[in-house]
């Protein structure tokens, strides 16, 4: 049906015989057999359509963990920058913001380690609340970062007076 490119990676887009949608990363193709038969793509058939909602089905079904948290303004106003479009339905089924600004939503990620790396970039701005595997994760993620960055003082950078070496 197509090829497409993200982020430099590319993908075909091909047809089941039932007419749905399968995906193949082009890179983990090993082997291509040339048939001496046709196909016709169906009338009105939109390859950025069929991308966008493939991907859409994709990341949505791979998202089973859901994870409760609480999230500063600043934090809320990024979501979407980090996590993408697909983000909106659980902005617009957070709570109200409470006294702090802070408001309580539900994400879905993979599995454990990837909610810890991808919310942990948020910093003091995220408090996950449930399931409890996380929350640990995360402790134990920022303390293991703590302990590497404590080892060693880095002397702060000292300003240029306009000296030409």
């Amino acid at each position: 049906m197509g090829l497409v490119n993200k982020a430099g990676i590319w993908y075909v887009l091909t047809r089941t015989a039932a007419g749905g949608i399968v995906v193949y990363r082009v890179g983990r193709i090993e082997s291509v057999e040339v048939l001496d038969t046709n196909f016709t793509r169906p009338v009105g058939f939109d390859l950025a359509e069929a991308w966008a909602a493939w991907s859409t089905e994709f990341v949505t079904s791979r998202l089973r963990l859901e994870v409760t948290l609480r999230v500063s303004t600043a934090a809320f106003r990024i979501l979407p920058e980090v996590f993408g479009n697909q983000v909106s339905p659980c902005l617009a089924a957070a709570s109200d913001p409470d006294a702090r600004g802070w408001r309580t939503l539900v994400l879905r990620f993979e599995h454990p380690h990837a909610a810890c790396h991808r919310l942990l970039g948020f910093g003091a701005g995220v408090e996950v609340l449930a399931p409890e595997a996380v929350r640990i994760l995360l402790q134990r993620t920022a303390a293991a970062a703590l302990a590497v960055y404590s080892t060693r003082v880095v002397p702060a950078a000292r300003k240029s007076r306009g000296t030409a070496v």
